[in-house]
């Protein structure tokens, strides 16, 4: 089962898609900032993220309890990295495993992350060799994703040091911020903040940098097709994002299976495909699914939360679990 190329997915895959561009503008190391383009769309107090009962929650997401032999568990939750206020409350029955479990493992802890070190993982997605984004993808795809960031006052010739996922990130963040979806409302920044407050330890399965590289390790060819769909959909009526999120509150598996799992169409090739599901999903399912495993192993109760796609479909974490042998269960009361 392929991961559907559509960089709008990776709201539920990777969540420094949307810090790439956050770092604030420094003119000594060329890092880009969008702090002048979140809208003025109304945020909510999610001091207190979980309901008191489930009825209470206009939420439904899934979470699953994996076990071991020995009876020992572990909390799979998917997350959505942008949220809007009407996520929260999440149900009791989140709140309670959040409750039960001893830590939480996101994919970064992006609360602990510093500007000088963002500085640093930002240049991972700079050309080293003097060229610029035009010298690598065609004339009209940049002069449309100029022109994007030109209607909104935003653009820099800076940006040209930068590579297409970056634009991608950035046109991005502008698409969900305009749809009304923000990151401080996502799901794992207030998890962390929740977990800071009950003195709950966090603990990282990946690491910045780590997310920064398998953007900057995408081909050429990827690059500028992802970059493309984001133009695309920046520029068209596409309800995807609104689906997604929906789908996400209502822990409708079937429609999130359609929507992230739908096969692409046929004007990208096979291999960038491979490409693009080794990166973002196969090989990094599968470290999650192992440190699940280690913590079942080593009877840590923890509350992992990384983003759903990583749970779904036949590679993602909750079927590799139970084919290594795992009993793990669909939680909803």
């Amino acid at each position: 089962m392929k991961l559907r190329i559509r960089s709008i997915a990776l709201i539920l895959c990777l969540i420094f898609l949307l810090g790439a561009c956050s770092a604030g503008e420094d003119s000594d190391n060329n890092i880009p900032e969008t702090e002048n383009i979140v809208t003025d769309a109304d945020t909510a107090d999610v001091s207190n993220i979980f309901s008191e009962n489930n009825e209470e929650s206009v939420s439904s997401p899934l979470l699953w309890k994996a076990f071991d032999a020995d009876g020992s568990v572990v909390l799979l939750f998917g997350s959505i990295h942008v949220g809007e206020a009407d996520l929260y409350p999440l149900p009791a029955y989140i709140g309670d495993a959040f409750d039960s479990s001893e830590a939480l493992a996101v994919e970064v802890n992006i609360k602990d992350i510093d500007l000088a070190s963002s500085i640093e993982a930002m240049k991972l997605l700079l050309y080293s060799d003097g060229s610029k984004i035009y010298d690598h993808i065609s004339e009209e795809l940049y002069n449309s994703a100029v022109d994007i960031l030109n209607s909104l006052g935003v653009y820099l010739p800076l940006y040209d040091t930068y590579k297409p996922v970056m634009w991608m990130s950035l046109i991005d963040s502008i698409l969900y911020e305009r749809e009304g979806y923000h990151s401080d409302l996502g799901v794992d920044i207030n998890l962390m903040q929740t977990a800071d407050i009950l003195e709950k330890e966090i603990i990282e399965i990946e690491s910045m940098e780590t997310q920064y590289s398998i953007l900057a390790s995408f081909s050429e060819e990827l690059q500028e097709y992802l970059l493309q769909s984001s133009v695309d959909a920046y520029s068209s009526e596409d309800d995807t994002l609104e689906l997604l999120v929906e789908a996400w509150k209502n822990g409708d598996e079937e429609e999130l299976l359609k929507l992230l799992f739908t096969e692409d169409p046929t004007d990208i090739s096979p291999e960038l495909i491979d490409e693009y599901n080794r990166a973002m999903s196969t090989d990094r399912n599968i470290l999650m699914a192992d440190f699940a495993e280690r913590a079942l192993a080593e009877d840590r109760e923890l509350f992992i939360c990384v983003g759903e796609a990583h749970m779904l479909g036949e590679d993602g974490i909750v079927s590799l679990l139970i084919n290594r042998g795992y009993t793990v269960d669909k939680v909803s009361d």
